[in-house]
């Protein structure tokens, strides 16, 4: 029995929002970190020089430029990100990832990893 493209799309709708809560939970939980939080600077350790302009984060997190602010706000004031206070030449303004908060992801890198792999494949969100 094949299901519609609108079944499949809930389905993984389903899927994405029982692993964001379950990651949610565990990175708050060990490391003070939301799965948001974890995945901005997954995305800057990623990135060549573990840096990237803030706006290039939008498409990446989903979220609008406003949204992104608002979350750089409180790693910044940790210590874990530090904002370009200034354009820089091509009018862009960059964000970093700082040593403590590469150490802290670093740990938290090891969280997820075993969450990840406790994790029923695409089992029913109801499970």
């Amino acid at each position: 029995m094949s299901t519609s493209p609108l079944d499949q799309c809930l389905a993984i709708s389903a899927a994405h929002a029982r692993i964001r809560r379950v990651l949610d939970e565990e990175l708050a939980t060990y490391h003070g970190l939301s799965y948001g939080d974890f995945i901005l600077l997954m995305q800057l350790l990623r990135a060549e020089g573990h840096q990237m302009a803030a706006s290039a984060l939008v498409p990446v997190l989903g979220i609008p430029v406003s949204a992104v602010v608002r979350q750089l706000l409180p790693l910044e004031k940790t210590g874990w990100l530090q904002r370009d206070p200034q354009a820089a030449a091509d009018g862009r303004r960059y964000v970093r990832l700082r040593p403590s908060g590469k150490s802290r992801l670093q740990e938290a890198l090891q969280t997820a990893q075993q969450t990840c792999a406790d994790l029923p494949q695409w089992a029913p969100a109801g499970n």
